[in-house]
């Protein structure tokens, strides 16, 4: 594979020296996905997240700590994890009327540059009910985004996500902040309770959301939990990087990915299947990647602002109400589609310029809870 990856990294530099760049050449890349962003800025944004990432996960290692997530394994049928994320997407606002959902080997959300034509899929597990229910939210949180563009900006450039960042800001704030808290499982838990009543029968509500919380290093990114996951997006986005800016060749990445990983993780792949070559992207290009991470910095900043404009948040998410939550984000955001670049929506949204500060203490704060870790480290 490695010939015709150099082929695609070759391509990819002649393409960033066509575009033109200030500082690095993989500045142009990059921009194709993140409009004004920069390596410069990047480093900046994911040097704390790369140090609490590590951080927490090895407080959480070392505490001795675990979680039991053995109620998300059994028996699921297929038909009531279909019918149960259906139930989940109705109850975030998303407007089946103007969208579907079906199932395909990777879940994901596509539209048609319209509001009103914007469909998800699903990749349900018949042993694991987190698998369909995550991602659910998680495309359910890009849907709402792309149903939320005003009516006005239909078959206009700007309709739709303002960027990847932007875009992905939003399934991680679905997901993550708000799918994987105790409030809003109090508030939905009656429906997974009616989708499969043996199987949660004796599972309480607290233990059901602490499960979708649990911390284990893995080699794979689309399988990674909350703390580690920015680790798998930076070593691809180190790595990246050093191979269009010609400070590495396509040769060495097996060995420099599995070090990274040895370093960050504490995990090695024994083969490149589990390794280098999990990911399809790099096949088409690079500058897709710090996006990722990005969206988990926006939706942290976005959440924190949600949780101060409505001081009863959790309480809200616990009556079952997310309707708040859509309506605010429909005002503040989704209305306005790509018509401002990422850096000034956030600050739009937010009050201020993207800030890596509200994801660490999001971090923080959320997994010192989950697994009962004394605060700050003390």
């Amino acid at each position: 594979f490695a010939p015709w990856l150099s082929r695609t990294v070759a391509l990819k530099r002649e393409m960033a020296d066509r575009l033109g760049f200030v500082e690095t050449r993989y500045d142009a890349l990059l921009d194709q996905f993140e409009p004004g962003m920069t390596v410069s800025k990047l480093d900046k944004l994911f040097a704390p997240v790369r140090e609490v990432s590590r951080t927490m996960l090895r407080r959480i290692e070392e505490s001795g700590h675990t979680v039991d997530a053995s109620c998300l394994m059994g028996e699921f049928p297929i038909e009531q994890q279909v019918a149960l994320s259906k139930a989940l997407l109705r109850g975030m606002g998303y407007d089946f009327s103007y969208g579907g959902i079906a199932q395909s080997p990777h879940p994901f959300t596509t539209s048609f540059g319209s509001p009103f034509d914007v469909r998800v899929t699903i990749r349900p597990d018949r042993h694991y009910i987190a698998a369909a229910l995550m991602a659910a939210i998680h495309e359910g949180g890009h849907a709402v985004y792309e149903q939320g563009s005003a009516s006005a900006l239909v078959r206009t450039p700007v309709a739709g996500g303002a960027s990847m960042g932007a875009h992905e800001s939003q399934s991680r704030l679905w997901e993550n902040a708000i799918g994987r808290s105790l409030p809003y499982w109090q508030g939905q838990y009656g429906a997974v309770i009616e989708a499969f009543p043996q199987q949660f029968a004796d599972v309480d509500i607290a233990t059901f959301a602490r499960a979708l919380n649990k911390v284990q290093p893995s080699l794979i990114r689309v399988e990674a939990d909350e703390v580690t996951y920015n680790l798998h997006i930076i070593v691809r986005f180190e790595l990246e990087k050093a191979l269009i800016n010609g400070e590495i060749s396509v040769e060495t990445l097996s060995g420099l990915w599995n070090a990274k990983y040895r370093e960050y993780l504490g995990i090695e792949p024994t083969n490149d299947t589990e390794g280098v070559l999990q990911d399809i992207h790099w096949t088409g290009g690079f500058g897709y990647f710090p996006t990722y991470t990005l969206g988990n910095l926006y939706g942290a900043q976005i959440y924190a602002t949600l949780r101060r404009t409505f001081p009863d948040f959790d309480e809200r998410l616990a009556r079952g109400d997310t309707g708040f939550i859509l309506k605010w984000l429909r005002e503040q955001m989704y209305v306005f589609g790509a018509i401002y670049l990422p850096e000034e929506l956030i600050q739009r949204v937010t009050g201020e310029k993207p800030n890596p500060e509200y994801f660490v203490r999001y971090l923080t704060n959320k997994f010192e809870a989950v697994y009962d870790l004394p605060e700050n480290g003390r």
